[in-house]
């Protein structure tokens, strides 16, 4: 350990000993989060006297009177101390145990791996029909965005593996690899388990199937009549794309009877 690294486990172990000063760094590490640099002035205007003795201590001045502190007396403080060859960016980031980053940095750094995480995708299944639509979403904030960012957020793992099925579901539509007519339809349950190996993947209400029911609207450019019910609009939809959502709507379908 060399003397530099002594000092900063030594000074970390003295202001740890110390509880106002988890309250002050906490402050000026908001600060710097804010302006993306260390400075300003923080309040403290609840302060015991045991907490004003333990900063007069280091500031080498009586705070009895002061509710506040610059980032110059800090800095000051620290100058005309034994830490004096540290610095407070040292101090902080081994203090907190994390890299001091900007709300501006963290922002952007979070905006690179998201790009990173979309662009994985996209590149994954470039060629696909429903690429454009996709990036659409993604880039240009089409129907679908939030629901996608909501996703990206709170489960990313099950994300991807919604859209890598989605786009192998895109593939094999049965409206794009058959003679489009009745007698190729497939049921939804049978369409589901040959692409995910789970007959209730797309089932309604489940990620899947809300994403892939905006392709099918979107690609297909499906209208809903004034008269439609949703779940007439939907099977509507999902039949563009070579696709019955139950065995009614075969009946229904095949045999031309219309419920009331």
């Amino acid at each position: 350990m060399t003397n530099n690294e002594q000092l900063l486990k030594d000074a970390i172990s003295y202001f740890s000993s110390i509880k106002i000063y988890d309250t002050v760094f906490k402050k000026f590490l908001k600060k710097y989060k804010s302006l993306g640099h260390f400075g300003g002035t923080i309040k403290l205007p609840s302060l015991s006297s045991e907490d004003k003795l333990n900063l007069s201590g280091f500031f080498r001045k009586s705070l009895s009177k002061i509710n506040s502190i610059s980032f110059k007396d800090m800095e000051k403080a620290l100058e005309n101390s034994r830490f004096c060859s540290l610095t407070w960016e040292e101090i902080f980031q081994e203090y907190f145990s994390t890299e001091l980053l900007s709300n501006k940095e963290k922002s952007q750094i979070e905006k690179d791996q998201q790009d990173k995480f979309f662009k994985a995708i996209i590149d994954n299944h470039i060629d696909n029909i429903g690429i454009p639509w996709f990036k659409a979403i993604i880039y240009e904030k089409q129907q679908g965005n939030s629901l996608i960012l909501q996703k990206y957020k709170n489960e990313k793992k099950h994300l991807k593996e919604v859209m890598n099925y989605i786009f192998d579901a895109i593939s094999n539509l049965p409206r794009f690899i058959k003679p489009y007519d009745e007698d190729t339809m497939e049921l939804l349950p049978i369409f589901s388990a040959k692409i995910t190996g789970d007959p209730h993947y797309f089932d309604e209400g489940t990620t899947a199937e809300k994403i892939f029911t905006l392709f099918l609207k979107e690609y297909f450019d499906i209208k809903k009549d004034e008269f439609m019910s949703p779940s007439e609009y939907k099977n509507k939809i999902w039949y563009e794309g070579g696709i019955l959502l139950d065995e009614l709507s075969n009946d229904v379908l095949i045999y031309g009877i219309h419920g009331k």
